[in-house]
């Protein structure tokens, strides 16, 4: 059976919309997807269903709060790594202190 696990609500900017998504992982019980056109990764909380905010999402840049077309998500150590193809670089997110740093570019 296939269900509908997240957007389905038409291409937007809204939680619960999504406009191309690219990647999709999976991390401490959330799962993290990367809105490439919508500049922003989103996080799932797959015990209770809500959509948060957990990358950029801030208007397309190339500041540290800000992403440009990102296109996939990893994790390692505690950490979450984005490309952020357009920008060449690679963003290291600390999930313990929510600190962005520039890991790679």
């Amino acid at each position: 059976e296939v269900t509908l696990f997240m957007g389905g609500k038409g291409r937007g900017d809204g939680l619960h919309q999504l406009h191309w998504p690219s990647s999709i992982a999976f991390q401490d019980g959330d799962a993290y997807v990367t809105d490439s056109p919508n500049n922003r990764v989103l996080k799932k909380s797959l015990s209770t269903g809500e959509v948060t905010l957990f990358m950029g999402g801030k208007g397309r840049g190339d500041g540290l709060h800000q992403l440009h077309w990102p296109s996939s998500i990893a994790f390692q150590d505690g950490d979450a790594y984005v490309t952020d193809s357009p920008n060449n670089r690679v963003l290291k997110k600390s999930l313990s202190t929510g600190e962005v740093t520039l890991f790679m570019g």
